[in-house]
């Protein structure tokens, strides 16, 4: 009696085989943060010496520090508003207030009544990312 051979389980051996390779070359990349900040001041119009607030809020779907670093309100080279904190960022919203003085309107302090801008940089999980705001300052 002479053996017929349909090479089936050859087949089904290949078929294994290359599953098992092809298993073997996924990596598992390092998911990213999704996250957003958005930033606004209490008001848009500061008298001289006039407490400003800066409100930042981030939302974020992973946890962890951020560094916050509001500034502006620039005359010539110097900024007047320069603040840097670090932030424990939790998931989901995270609110916090930053409070200010404004300068004041003066040639000795060295701004003039008019329209400055006020910029927020958040840097969480290897990002930054940028809020300007506008606001005026009047004497």
């Amino acid at each position: 009696m002479k053996a017929v051979h349909t090479g089936a389980p050859i087949f089904c051996l290949i078929l294994i085989i290359s599953g098992c390779m092809a298993e073997s070359k996924k990596t598992q990349e390092p998911v990213k943060a999704a996250w957003k900040i958005s930033a606004a001041t209490d008001k848009r119009t500061y008298h001289s010496k006039q407490t400003m607030w800066v409100n930042v809020t981030m939302e974020s779907d992973q946890e962890g520090e951020a560094e916050i670093y509001i500034h502006g309100i620039k005359s010539g080279r110097q900024e007047h508003l320069r603040m840097r904190s670090n932030e424990t960022i939790k998931s989901g919203f995270n609110m916090f207030a930053k409070k200010f003085r404004v300068p004041d309107c003066a040639t000795c302090a060295g701004i003039q009544p008019g329209a400055y801008t006020v910029a927020v940089d958040a840097r969480f999980q290897g990002e930054k990312r940028t809020v300007t705001l506008r606001v005026e300052v009047l004497q």
